[in-house]
């Protein structure tokens, strides 16, 4: 009888667990027996957050890398492609650095090293996280926010300097992805104002078993603001990929 392979979830830069606790509420419903780990990103290279990401998981892994994170999971799938069942890359971008992307983590970095770490802080969650994220009855936005703020404040200066170091050591992951043979599904958010939908779409085209969605409505902070629609979108892509007796032998999503 098949099983759900564990599922490892790592969240993006400046976020901590808190960013799941939504969607690991969510996949509690749809996939009751799979075992959920999460893995914030504490290291400042690929290799050891690599590494980190597969600790005390003893069987082939799903990992779920939100934005930084999903860069994680790629380089995961890349250095130890055996140990990796297959990848959901949520708001992640495989592309190098741009030149303009450099530029903006290099001014966080001496934004931070200034001791502004706030004012960077309050620019990033007003202007760009949230985005235009469409709100359900009953919602709030400063709930959001404020989760985004005390994320922050937990990853403190030195591991949002780590992962800063990351961003700026990014390679482009479309070559590794190519050979990668588990099943990747690559989901955007309509809203998202950090990672383009053309540029979360190429890692699904990137992939032999590739698959693309964008989550209508939803901003780049979606695993924490748009939990019940991701989780829905992960289990029906889980259970065909993994539980189905030909999942193998699936033809692959054209984009």
């Amino acid at each position: 009888m098949k099983t759900v392979p564990p599922i490892v979830l790592i969240p993006g830069m400046q976020c901590t667990e808190q960013m799941f606790t939504p969607l690991i509420s969510a996949l509690r419903h749809t996939l009751p027996e799979a075992s959920v780990h999460v893995r914030p990103i504490i290291h400042d290279d690929l290799g050891s957050a690599a590494a980190a990401s597969l600790e005390g998981v003893r069987k082939p892994a799903i990992l779920v890398g939100h934005s930084l994170g999903g860069t994680i999971a790629m380089a995961t799938a890349r250095m130890f492609p055996d140990r990796v069942a297959g990848l959901a890359l949520l708001c992640a971008n495989p592309h190098g650095p741009r030149p303009d992307q450099i530029e903006y983590w290099q001014k966080m970095q001496s934004d931070v090293a200034a001791g502004n770490s706030d004012e960077v802080v309050n620019r990033t969650v007003s202007q760009l996280l949230l985005g235009e994220q469409t709100k359900a009855p009953g919602e709030d936005f400063s709930d959001w926010r404020t989760a985004c703020r005390a994320m922050a404040g937990e990853t403190g200066n030195e591991n949002f300097l780590a992962q800063l170091k990351i961003q700026l050591a990014r390679i482009d992951e479309c070559p590794a992805l190519s050979q990668f043979r588990g099943p990747v599904i690559a989901i955007a958010a309509e809203n998202d104002s950090l990672v383009k939908v053309e540029d979360a779409k190429a890692s699904a085209g990137a992939a032999p078993d590739g698959q693309f969605e964008i989550l209508p409505g939803a901003s780049h902070m979606m695993p924490l603001t748009s939990p019940g629609s991701l989780a829905a979108a992960l289990t029906e892509w889980i259970l065909y990929r993994f539980m189905t007796k030909n999942s193998k032998e699936t033809q692959r999503v054209l984009l």
